[in-house]
């Protein structure tokens, strides 16, 4: 189920979930899942903004963790 979205300025809508966040580029059409397996602390996600100006992506979950996902290096990181 989608509960958030957001666009960022790489023309990638990014939509927080129930079950992880997806990524999908309008320009490309490829697309990405992000869960907790291997990227997520928790994936139930409550609210996702990106900060236009680095490109990065913050999202928070319903367990207060906020996940950050870095546009240079495409890796997450996480606040507990």
């Amino acid at each position: 189920n989608a509960l958030t979205s957001t666009i960022d300025k790489d023309s990638n809508i990014w939509v927080g979930t129930t079950g992880g966040i997806f990524r999908y580029n309008l320009l490309t059409q490829e697309s990405k899942i992000y869960r907790n397996i291997s990227d997520l602390i928790s994936s139930h996600i409550s609210y996702i903004t990106n900060d236009q100006t680095d490109g990065n992506i913050y999202a928070s979950s319903i367990d207060g963790i906020i996940e950050i996902f870095d546009a240079k290096t495409q890796k997450w990181s996480h606040i507990t």
